[in-house]
Formats: C-alpha cells, structure tokens, sequence
C-alpha cells in the first residue's frame, strides 16, 4: 500500500468519526420518517395501568453544590402527585463534614417537618468512585422497589413519577425519561444549548427507540428497578460515564431500555465555556474508556443483532469527533503542503463535512422553526453551538488522548448557575495556541498556492474561534 492510499484512507476515516454528531441524527431523523411514512414504526408504548404505585427512592449525590438547587430539587419531587408515602429522597454527600452539616441545617431550615420526613441524608468520609461510588454507597440505605437518579439541578414535571413507573416491566429494567433546560435564558450559551439539546433527545431517544434501536441512557432522569443491580452488579466506579457503562451491561445481557417523553425532567445546561469544558471532558475521556472495554464484547455479542452492534459502536465513537477534528485540522494542511493529499480525497473530505453539515442544518433549522422559534435566532444557535464545540475540541481531543494512555482526569461536577469567568491567557493557553497554529498553517498554504479551495474548512474554524474570543472578552459565556 503507497503512503498515498495509507493516507487517503486515515483522512477518510477521520472524516466521518468527526461528522458521526451531525451524521447520526441525520440518519435517525430520515429513518424514523420513513418508517412513519411506510408505517413500520414499532409502537412501544404499552404502558401499564399501575393500582399499585410502587414505592421509589429518589438518589440525589451531591458535591460542592449551592444549597437552592438542592432545595428547589426537593420541592420539585415533593411538589409531584405521587403519593408521598411512596417516596423516599436520599441526599448522598461527598462534602467535607462542616459543608455536609451546613446543608442538613439548611434543609431544616427551609423545609417543613413532613418534607424532612420524606428525606434521609448521607455523608462519605471517604468518597470513593465519584458519583458512581455514591450511588452504591447509599444503595442499601435505599427502601424503594425502584430507583430514580436525579442530579442536583433536576426539577422534575409535576407528572414525572405517575408517568415513568407506567413504562417499566417485563425486560424493561430501565427507563429514561426525557431532558428539557430549566435555565435556558442564564446566558447565550445555555440559550442554544437548551435547543440543540432538545433536538438531540428528540433524534436520539424518540427517534431511535421507535425504531426499536438500542437507548443508552443519561443518569439524571432514569428509573431504575432495583433487582438489576443483583442481577448485573453496581454502578462502575472506575468509568466516567458509568450511566452509559451501566446501559451498555444491561443491552448486552438482552436487557431493555425504555424511553418516554411524557416523564420531563428540566436541568441545567451549561452557561459557561468552563462549565461546558468540564462536561465534555468528562464525556469525551468516557466514551474512550468504554470503547476500550466494551469494543470486543459489543462485536462478539450474541444476544445483539449486527445492527444493534454497529449503532451502539457509533454512539460510542462520536464522542471521538473532536480527536478526529484536531487531528485532521493539522493532518490535512501538511500533507497539502508536502504534496501527500490529492486533490480528489480533498474534495471527498469537502464533500462530507458539507453535505453533513448542510442537511443537519436543513433538520435543525425545522425542528427550530416548529418550536416556535425564528429562523434567525434558530441559525443564531446554531452558530454559537457549532463555534463553541470547534474552540472546546482541542482540550476534548487531550481528554481522548489521556483516556488511550490510561491518565486519569480529576473528577469535578460540572458547575451549576450564570458565573461568567473573566478568562486569562493562562487559562486559554491552549485554545489561543491552537488558533495561532491554524493561522500559521492557512498562511503557509496561501502563500503556497494561493487559492481559498485548501484552506476552506480551517477559515470556518478560524472563524469560530474569533467568535468565541470575542463573547469571552464580552464576558457573555
């Protein structure tokens, strides 16, 4: 095989893991209208008439979080009309023990005697596991025949209890329910990450699970039935994402996830460049983890058919994009200029980020304009969404690259309310790095060949860099 072929096929490859986050709801969004068209959607929702309401616990770990998102966590479950004798809330904290003891004051404080009632709260010495070791920790101080994870930020629709135990039985261990952001007008960031963030749950949760394709579920918002945990173990304290590790055991052992968005969960998505760098670290560094541990059990399994495979690898590998789009930011250019890349693979590169890009636009764009919101505002978002990522990829692809080489990341939640920080160049040193080097290369190549068609792509990245400079100094994300 010529250097040439070698790396018309690396390019190829890259090429598509970077488009997989645009590809994907794509191919969701075509499928399930065919499928509608031609009527082969599987209905799935035969939910149960419950006369019995299972009794549930609410989990709830916390770490370094203001006492009001607690607080209005709280009144949002006990505001529901589940019955509240069939509701039991468990606040887990890895706080230091004066922090911990502030918040159970607090809790007095604000709440009345019957909510307290309602509440067991629990403190680590030792917080092992993150998260994940929290939620095991306090698992058998749980008395609930099911288990709903919340996240601090939750607020939960008044219906979400009565309308989420309706979707599980059967082999339907887990249910998930569907993210809507509580904090949308906190900032211009969390303004276009509230719609995109709809949009994605609408294409990869309602789309897929009516094409009965396999849902890997988010923490915050699922229902769990307690018998799993004895028949599949706890959560995994050594993974990140040890929601999305948890849902890749269950669909290996021919255990189904279900999806309802009739059981709303409202969160908080990040206002802040800082707030959303901590979140996709975290995301990108896990996908790696579990595609190293699950890649060889997903291509062996025999519980899972070939396309149920291949689905569940490719939701795994899109959070690889930003790897992939460093890597070819930097590939392509010096390969252009030492004469390596022919003109015909570039075009092909050009070909699918374009095409990628333009039909997921077509599909943003309409589902925008059918929540109501103008098609302006609507390419507005999309534009602050698509900057944001290209400036973030750098530091993802050092979170992938720690995850291959077995580095461990420090665990942080990801931080809640409308805090703009004032960033320094030490804190961007990277990002502005990373800037200077695209500018470097574009000059080299127009000085070289002098022809925009070579430099297209890194002008657009270019671009939302200086956007992203721009609201920083503005102090807006």
């Amino acid at each position: 095989m010529t250097v040439t072929a070698l790396t018309t096929i690396i390019i190829l490859v890259l090429s598509i893991i970077m488009n997989l986050p645009l590809i994907l709801p794509i191919v969701y969004t075509i499928a399930y209208n065919v499928a509608r068209v031609t009527g082969h959607i599987v209905e799935r929702d035969n939910i149960k008439r419950r006369i019995h309401l299972p009794k549930l616990t609410i989990q709830i770990p916390i770490k370094g979080e203001n006492p009001k998102y607690i607080i209005r966590n709280i009144r949002s479950i006990l505001s529901s009309n589940y019955p509240k004798d069939r509701l039991e809330i468990v606040i887990i904290s890895d706080d230091e023990r004066y922090t911990y003891l502030d918040i159970v004051n607090t809790l007095k404080e604000t709440l009345s005697r019957r909510s307290l009632n309602t509440i067991k709260t629990l403190w680590r010495e030792i917080p092992k596991g993150g998260k994940a070791g929290a939620l095991n920790d306090s698992l058998n101080t749980c008395s609930g025949d099911y288990i709903v994870v919340l996240d601090v930020d939750s607020v939960v629709d008044r219906n979400y209890f009565k309308n989420i135990v309706r979707y599980v039985g059967g082999r339907r261990k887990v249910v998930m329910g569907t993210w809507l952001a509580v904090n949308t007008r906190e900032s211009i960031l969390s303004e276009a990450l509230a719609l995109t963030q709809e949009f994605m749950f609408t294409t990869y949760y309602k789309y897929k699970y009516k094409l009965s394709l396999p849902i890997v579920f988010a923490g915050s918002g699922c229902l769990i039935d307690r018998s799993v945990f004895d028949s599949l173990g706890l959560w995994d304290t050594s993974i990140v994402l040890e929601d999305v590790e948890f849902s890749l055991r269950l669909l290996l052992n021919n255990y189904e996830v279900a999806y309802t968005d009739r059981a709303k969960v409202y969160l908080d998505v990040p206002s802040n460049y800082r707030s959303l760098l901590i979140q996709q670290s975290k995301w990108a560094y896990g996908s790696i983890q579990l595609m190293k541990k699950y890649f060889k059990r997903i291509i062996t399994s025999k519980s899972l058919p070939w396309y149920k495979k291949v689905d569940i690898l490719l939701y795994l590998a899109q959070y690889m994009s930003s790897l992939s789009m460093t890597t070819l930011s930097i590939l392509i250019p010096i390969l252009i200029l030492f004469n390596l890349l022919p003109l015909s693979v570039l075009g092909v590169f050009y070909g699918i980020l374009f095409s990628s890009m333009t039909v997921y636009s077509i599909l943003y764009l309409r589902y925008g304009l059918r929540r109501g919101i103008s098609l302006i505002r609507t390419l507005r978002y999309m534009g602050r969404v698509s900057s944001v990522l290209t400036f973030i990829a750098p530091r993802l692809a050092l979170s992938s690259l720690k995850a291959l080489l077995n580095l461990s990341i420090p665990r942080i939640p990801t931080p809640k309310g409308v805090k703009v920080y004032k960033y320094s160049v030490s804190d961007l040193k990277l990002e502005i790095l990373w800037f200077l080097l695209l500018l470097l290369l574009v000059i080299a190549l127009l000085l070289k060949y002098g022809s925009l068609y070579y430099i297209l792509w890194h002008l657009m990245l270019i671009s939302g860099y200086l956007y992203v400079f721009k609201v920083m100094a503005e102090r807006k994300i």
